[in-house]
């Protein structure tokens, strides 16, 4: 196993983080040694714009999550270099069924990912509206004379 991702069904995969992007949403799960050490895994999820051949051309729209197992960087024997994803998913617009792409084929193994719930975006804890946007350009203007 030359990714060595069956080591990553003893993890939980918590959510570290959503970024929104052009045309897209991306979810990072990130599995860590003792829930709160160093990152052993990364379960990436895309929503939205999946790729675009070029920019005249139509946008592959669905939903894809990749898999990436970061013990060969962290296991020996080491790997150096960049670390590619291990196992893939996606289900593009207008398909229905999704399937599993492994590059490697012979391991087994289970992923768990967990949340804890909905609560209020940081955003909206701080405060930081559509009116909180406006507000903040009008003042950076500063006092304006008659």
């Amino acid at each position: 196993d030359k990714y060595r991702v069956a080591g990553l069904s003893d993890y939980m995969f918590s959510l570290h983080r959503i970024k929104r992007d052009r045309r897209k949403w991306i979810a990072l799960y990130y599995a860590r040694e003792g829930r709160i050490g160093e990152t052993i895994g990364e379960f990436k999820f895309t929503i939205g714009e999946l790729e675009r051949k070029s920019e005249g051309a139509a946008a592959v729209i669905g939903v894809q999550g990749e898999l990436t197992s970061f013990f060969p960087a962290k296991k020996k024997p080491l790997c150096y270099g960049p670390i590619q994803p291990c196992a893939r998913t996606r289900l593009c617009q207008g398909e229905s069924e999704m399937t599993w792409i492994a590059k490697a084929p012979d391991t087994e193994g289970s992923l768990s990912i967990v949340g804890s719930g909905s609560t209020q975006s940081f955003r909206k804890q701080v405060g930081l509206t559509d009116i909180a946007a406006e507000a903040m350009v009008a003042n950076s203007k500063g006092p304006q004379k008659a």
